[in-house]
């Protein structure tokens, strides 16, 4: 069974992930968009012309939009770890766990891309251990307590009194006669 802060512990190491995968996102764009003004650069002005033979136009444009794109994942992640932040982890530090169900899976299913697969992944076992929280437990069950059926009280035969009931000996006696009935 799962504890009551596994979820929100498992939700804010996807968030983490969000924002390690937003930085990871920045770096590869940024080494792409290098690599278009490295390669523009020799296309241009190479300093020994046999040495751009491999380098195309094409291959120039591409990293060029692969830097753009990667900007725009990181981008992307860091909405997403806000999303997260807000509409998951705010709500399970309240115990709202049905809100927070509605909204961890959406931004789960994308989030495998924005945050590098853990982040997304991490969201997806915290639902899977809110659904162990939010299940209703049994109620213990109490034990059972002795019942005792109400009796009416005997009289004694011979004398005509209330005879009075011996537990230890769970028989019925009559004080006056001094004997069991």
């Amino acid at each position: 069974m799962a504890s009551e802060n596994q979820p929100y512990d498992l939700a804010y190491y996807g968030w983490l992930m969000h924002l390690v995968g937003a930085g990871l996102w920045l770096l590869l764009g940024i080494y792409e968009i290098y690599e278009y003004f490295r390669q523009s650069d020799l296309l241009t002005n190479p300093a020994n012309p046999a040495s751009t033979e491999g380098i195309s136009s094409d291959t120039v444009f591409l990293a060029l939009v692969m830097g753009i794109l990667f900007i725009i994942l990181a981008m992307m992640a860091i909405i997403w770890a806000v999303l997260i932040r807000w509409r998951v982890l705010e709500p399970l530090g309240r115990q709202e766990y049905e809100y927070a169900v509605r909204n961890i899976m959406m931004l789960g299913a994308l989030g495998l891309l924005f945050g590098f697969g853990a982040g997304g992944a991490l969201l997806m076992l915290s639902f899977v251990r809110m659904k162990d929280i939010m299940r209703p437990k049994p109620l213990p069950k109490a034990a059972p307590q002795p019942t005792y059926v109400a009796q009416a009280t005997p009289i004694c035969p011979t004398c005509g009194n209330e005879a009075r009931f011996i537990h230890t000996q769970n028989r019925w006696h009559c004080d006056t006669c001094a004997r069991y009935l």
